[in-house]
């Protein structure tokens, strides 16, 4: 055998250089090609969200339809009073509940008594089974309860009572009972409302019916996908939003006067620059978290008096 032919049989491997370039090119290419698989992702995870709240939108719809008012965002028999004697979670009726015959949950529906709290009797363990379109694929705290001693579970959407802090305290929504200052700040569910389209004198189009929410406080504002065990309110009854808590993806909800650290409602995803919204009208937009603050706040009322809001997708 010649010399020439016995060193191209000894070259048949490959050499460390050559096997090294192939481990770099491969890592560059995969270094590539990560961020393009992690969009697509987030792209057909934001799609879902967008489903979820037109599933949403078409049950709204279709309530308003067979009831000629919108649901409430909560129900309750008399008006919030301070201190010990607060009447949180005193009933089962809030916006998510009354939709549950419009979202294919009529048999969790029939199970719950309405003249009763939310985690009374037997009520606990249908409403807590809450249907997937309330959670948003995006959210990284997503089949979580609270881990409190309620033990609720978390949701992603909160119906839109407002954009002023309502009279009395954010949580109090004493909209309709009582109070009837700043009526033309209430949004389309609020306090055991009972909205017709009628008195949406901005337009269904100019107003928003439920946005996006964290669902729960984060334990830092440096950590928001953390849960603060202290504070899983947000995942129980109340289910309420209002555009004042400010702002868009903000941590600490510093718009609110009443809960300067209520992180749970803000306005607020994990899709990349907004939230998605519905609109009184069904439609959902995504909302640039730059809008500007004061067209943002207006569009949590029903009848301020503006009618016109710049969306940005």
């Amino acid at each position: 055998m010649s010399a020439s032919k016995l060193v191209m049989r000894l070259r048949r491997g490959f050499t460390l250089i050559e096997l090294l370039v192939v481990i770099a090119i491969i890592a560059v290419l995969v270094a590539l090609l990560l961020p393009a698989v992690q969009q697509a992702r987030e792209s057909a995870r934001r799609s879902e969200c967008r489903n979820n709240l037109k599933q949403m939108g078409v049950a709204l719809m279709t309530y308003e339809e067979t009831f000629r008012v919108f649901p409430s965002s909560e129900i309750h028999a008399q008006p919030f009073m301070a201190g010990a004697n607060n009447n949180w979670g005193e009933n089962a009726g809030t916006w998510t509940t009354l939709l549950f015959p419009y979202t294919d949950q009529l048999g969790k529906y029939e199970q719950i008594n309405f003249d009763l709290g939310w985690a009374a009797g037997t009520n606990k363990t249908p409403i807590m089974q809450k249907p997937k379109s309330l959670i948003c694929p995006s959210n990284p705290i997503g089949s979580k309860n609270s881990g409190d001693n309620f033990d609720a579970h978390i949701i992603h959407y909160f119906a839109v009572y407002g954009s002023e802090d309502p009279p009395g305290g954010r949580a109090r929504m004493q909209w309709a009972i009582g109070n009837t200052t700043n009526l033309q700040y209430r949004g389309l569910m609020y306090h055991s409302s009972a909205v017709r389209t009628a008195d949406v004198t901005d337009g269904l189009s100019n107003t928003f019916a439920i946005l996006e929410v964290r669902g729960y406080r984060p334990i830092s504002t440096t950590a928001p996908s953390s849960v603060d065990p202290d504070a899983g309110r947000g995942m129980r009854w109340e289910t309420g939003t209002g555009t004042y808590l400010q702002p868009i993806n903000g941590i600490d909800g510093s718009g609110g006067s009443n809960c300067p650290s209520c992180r749970w409602e803000v306005a607020s995803s994990f899709h990349v620059g907004g939230i998605m919204a519905l609109l009184g009208e069904g439609t959902v937009r995504f909302i640039n978290e730059n809008m500007d603050s004061m067209s943002f706040r207006r569009m949590g009322s029903i009848s301020d008096g503006v009618q016109t809001a710049p969306f940005e997708e």
